[in-house]
């Protein structure tokens, strides 16, 4: 489809959900209207401009590895799976879980 017809769809669907929206919100309080909403949350120009590539831009992390964060990236960059590292570290999976999406692991160092 042609990407101006697309972007005319986007708006008309945008106004047709906003006003859903307020008719909603009037018959039950828990709904949201758009202008309740923080804007992170409902910001069309973020979306449209990143809606190819599946969503928001993800925030590339820039933090400093701890020591056992640089252990746990040269293992993943070694091809090693959560399981085997928190077997070899002797912690849960879900502790290697959450030190790779804080760190954004593997990484190139």
């Amino acid at each position: 489809m042609i990407q101006h017809k697309i972007d005319e769809y986007q708006d008309a669907y945008c106004k047709a959900w906003d006003a859903q929206n307020k008719i909603d919100a009037k018959i039950n309080k828990m709904v949201l209207t758009p202008s309740q909403l923080p804007s992170s949350q409902y910001n069309t120009e973020a979306g449209k401009q990143h809606g190819k590539m599946g969503g928001l831009k993800n925030k590339q992390t820039d933090q400093k590895l701890t020591g056992k964060a640089k252990i746990i990236n040269n293992m993943m960059l070694h091809g090693m799976t959560r399981k085997a590292i928190s077997s070899m570290m002797g912690e849960s999976p879900d502790y290697i879980k959450k030190i790779e999406s804080r760190f954004g692991l593997p990484r190139d160092v």
